[in-house]
């Protein structure tokens, strides 16, 4: 299922020459993530207080492809994909909002699952894995 979501970027979201600080981009992309799961009514207080399960996120990446400065309106594009019963990725394309829609970046999440006492693996909740194949 792609999910599209808007924000400007802050001041406080970049670093003393104006242009986005690299972990404020990630946290924009989570907050997709979160309005993502939103669209699909899955309450994130619930969700993420659960206590048979977690979703950490086990790896991060972006690659810049432009600077993003405050000011800028950004359209991120996100993707997830399934990759084991208790694993999925999601795929961001961050565009600056304009009538080109100029890619700036691209990130990649990988999620996990595991019970949160044991911290192996289990199977993705049923609304998580759900929300992916959509």
């Amino acid at each position: 299922m792609g999910f599209s979501y808007y924000r400007t970027v802050r001041l406080s979201d970049t670093d003393a020459a104006g242009v986005i600080f690299f972990p404020r981009l990630l946290s924009i992309c989570h907050e997709a993530y979160e309005e993502a799961l939103l669209s699909v009514r899955i309450d994130l207080k619930t969700f993420f207080r659960d206590s048979t399960s977690a979703i950490p996120i086990v790896q991060a990446n972006i690659s810049f492809f432009r600077p993003i400065f405050a000011g800028d309106r950004l359209l991120v594009n996100l993707e997830p994909k399934l990759l084991k019963d208790s694993e999925f990725e999601i795929v961001y394309s961050i565009l600056l909002a304009r009538a080109n829609r100029e890619c700036a970046a691209k990130a990649i999440t990988r999620h996990v699952c595991i019970d949160p006492n044991s911290r192996t693996r289990i199977k993705l909740p049923t609304a998580i894995a759900n929300w992916i194949e959509i």
